[in-house]
């Protein structure tokens, strides 16, 4: 997963494993479980670690993995990329692409209802360092789950008011939506 802070990529992610054979590793909820809560920066390292070397195990035996982490540049991803090939396993990235407004929206929401607040400063350093994912990097499919405000917006005016649900395992009415965005 690629995506900055209150983008959507946990929602998401947690919906989206449901049902499914994967083994799932936040470098969130570990931060809670090594540190003093999952905001604890202090025991980044030591996440990302057991997060390296937890997915070496799950590729090993064969198994699916989704990595739940903000994953913004190549350098983040690298690894887990090298990981993958190394035990012939496919790569595929989903890309959470939020505007900056967007996300600090997401963020105060999120703060608001008791949840972890990313200072709106750590946003602007992320956005700043943020890596377009490219096959070039060894991914072997990369697909976007486009969220803007006026994106969202119109998926409300035009599907949730004809009683459609909303499927987080399937994307494809973001793009869609984006899509259609594009052409107003």
């Amino acid at each position: 997963m690629v995506g900055l802070p209150g983008s959507g990529k946990t929602t998401y992610a947690k919906e989206f494993i449901k049902d499914k054979d994967i083994e799932y590793l936040s470098s969130d909820e570990l931060r809670a479980i090594f540190g003093k809560n999952s905001e604890d920066q202090n025991v980044t390292p030591k996440v990302f670690e057991h997060i390296k070397k937890k997915v070496d195990e799950y590729l090993k035996e064969g198994k699916n993995v989704l990595v739940d982490a903000t994953s913004v540049n190549i350098r983040d991803r690298s690894g887990y990329i090298k990981m993958a090939k190394t035990h012939g396993s496919k790569v595929v990235v989903y890309v959470f692409k939020m505007d900056r407004e967007g996300l600090i929206a997401r963020n105060k929401k999120r703060g608001s209802e008791g949840g972890r607040v990313v200072p709106d400063f750590v946003i602007d350093k992320m956005l700043a360092k943020y890596e377009e994912p490219s096959t070039s990097e060894g991914i072997d499919e990369i697909i976007y789950v486009w969220k803007t405000a006026r994106a969202i917006k119109i998926y409300q005016i035009f599907f949730l008011n004809q009683n459609h649900k909303i499927s987080w395992d399937i994307y494809i009415f973001q793009t869609i939506v984006y899509d259609f965005c594009l052409l107003l």
